[in-house]
């Protein structure tokens, strides 16, 4: 009994492992494939369930079970399954399409324990007491209908005591299953049985129970690797495209983009920062991006880089600032700096976004030139307008009668 409660909750666990990872992936292929792993592992758990209970079992005639019978079984708990998960694939299922999926879950259960106990050939006839019968439907139905529930409302909330409500929903799903088995054997009785030896099986009940325990934790197992292979495949292709986009919008920046790491040494190096400072992308990768500073900046900037390291909450100022870079041929050039940090898995990165400002401050600077003649002239031109009126218009001097002029 503690085995087939066992593989329920395994397999309970792993289906709403996967339906979540269902929900997430990209592609539509990989959701119908996500969608039919989850779906074979309810069903196949719903089955060996049943089985190992019924296998714990102690029935004094002899039981045989008709392969057709029992292999066929597993059939309508996988089909509630899939018609169950394929419902609650929107992002917030209603009431209506919960409840439809948790009822469905139950009678699948239902479907599968009573065609299951139908493939037992029995010396005698099977009569199923009434209340009981009824009770095992209705506590699948209600913890079926419980787990789905719980399980909307985790989706839903973020919270940090969300990982062992996780669990709560695969022990609602478990028991929902061991409910219906259990009760449903109580209610079973066996009518007119002809008391003749048993004959020996060829394999005992444990044995029996264990392997088939072990298949099926085996075929869970590797379902539930194919959908996490897939739901990480749709990871590495969502991270290529969008490593993709981000190397193309920084290739084709105006401004000049460099990265560093922890130790100050260059990791990118755009085609506009190659522009600025004459250095190829080879020449800078790899080497600490002091080399583009001047001294003492060059010197300092090591010290600068530890502070930050060792104070990762501290943000660093978003406003540009105007320092001097060194080109390859030695010329110092101004340049306006933005900084900013950001935490991965391999440590602190810091980015660097610079623009080339020379030809603005030579324009600023000509135009200060210009705006100081202009005011000295009008300076000059207004001074000459205050003049005395005695000043500016002098006597004309007259000549000497007969004198020429």
């Amino acid at each position: 009994m503690a085995l087939s409660l066992a593989v329920a909750f395994t397999s309970s666990c792993a289906t709403f492992y996967i339906a979540q990872t269902n929900r997430q992936a990209s592609s539509p292929r990989h959701r119908l494939l996500a969608l039919l792993c989850a779906s074979l592992v309810l069903g196949l758990g719903i089955w060996a369930m049943h089985f190992i209970g019924m296998l714990a079992m102690k029935l004094h005639p002899a039981v045989s079970y008709n392969l057709q019978w029992t292999a066929l079984s597993i059939l309508p708990g996988m089909g509630a399954a899939w018609l169950s998960m394929w419902s609650l694939q929107g992002r917030c299922p209603t009431n209506a399409r919960l409840v439809a999926s948790g009822c469905l879950v139950g009678l699948g259960i239902a479907t599968m324990h009573y065609s299951g106990i139908a493939a037992m050939d029995l010396p005698g006839h099977l009569r199923f007491d009434g209340p009981l019968f009824l009770l095992s439907l209705l506590t699948g139905l209600v913890f079926s209908v419980a787990a789905f529930a719980l399980h909307r409302r985790l989706r839903t909330q973020a919270s940090p005591t969300r990982g062992p409500w996780c669990c709560a929903t695969a022990a609602l799903l478990t028991a929902a299953m061991a409910s219906m088995h259990y009760l449903s054997m109580l209610s079973l009785r066996l009518e007119h049985a002809a008391v003749h030896p048993a004959p020996k099986p060829q394999l005992m009940p444990e044995t029996l129970a264990l392997i088939v325990a072990f298949v099926s934790l085996l075929v869970v197992v590797v379902l539930g690797l194919a959908s996490t292979i897939l739901r990480y495949r749709d990871l590495w292709q969502a991270v290529a495209i969008r490593d993709a986009l981000l190397a193309a919008m920084i290739n084709t920046a105006s401004h000049g983009v460099i990265t560093i790491n922890a130790q100050g040494l260059v990791k990118d190096f755009n085609p506009a920062a190659q522009q600025i400072f004459g250095y190829s992308r080879d020449e800078v990768l790899g080497r600490n991006v002091s080399m583009l500073m001047p001294s003492p900046l060059a010197e300092q900037h090591d010290a600068h880089v530890q502070k930050h390291i060792n104070q990762p909450d501290k943000p660093i100022g978003a406003h540009s600032r105007e320092v001097l870079g060194l080109r390859k041929d030695g010329r110092l050039i101004p340049i306006e700096l933005t900084i900013g940090k950001a935490q991965n898995p391999s440590g602190t990165i810091f980015v660097g976004y610079l623009q080339d400002i020379f030809e603005r401050k030579r324009t600023d600077a000509q135009l200060r030139i210009a705006a100081s003649v202009f005011l000295h002239v009008r300076e000059g031109a207004g001074d000459r307008g205050c003049q005395p009126q005695h000043l500016r218009s002098q006597p004309r001097l007259s000549a000497p009668d007969g004198a020429n002029p």
